[in-house]
């Protein structure tokens, strides 16, 4: 199984932070809030989904990517979604690495998918 970047968020600075890992071959999935807005637009994410609007779905979303990958690495990209990953964290799974320290995680190093 391969580890995965989720990009939460669809700004530029979601787009850039696609750009990054892409450049390093690491497999991007995309949560959006419109599909106006500019990350979107970009061919680089495997998958992309809407962010739901109650947290709950968005923990069954989790749930549901964190079967399809070894570690998937989420990268919040604004506040709010920030807010709603820290409301939701003891539900999400163990392979699901959140960026603060609300929990300990199996060490793990995140490497490029390519042979």
């Amino acid at each position: 199984m391969k580890n995965a970047a989720l990009i939460l968020g669809s700004y530029l600075n979601a787009y850039d932070v696609m750009h990054e890992l892409n450049s390093n071959n690491i497999i991007c999935v995309l949560g959006y809030y419109k599909k106006t807005h500019p990350a979107y637009y970009s061919s680089i994410p495997k998958i992309k989904f809407q962010i739901p609007s109650k947290s709950s779905d968005l923990l069954e979303e989790l749930q549901r990517l964190s079967g399809d990958y070894e570690n998937l690495i989420v990268y919040p990209t604004d506040d709010n979604l920030n807010r709603i990953i820290d409301s939701i964290a003891k539900d999400i799974p163990n392979n699901v690495i959140l960026p603060f320290k609300k929990r300990r995680h199996k060490p793990f190093r995140i490497q490029s998918n390519t042979i």
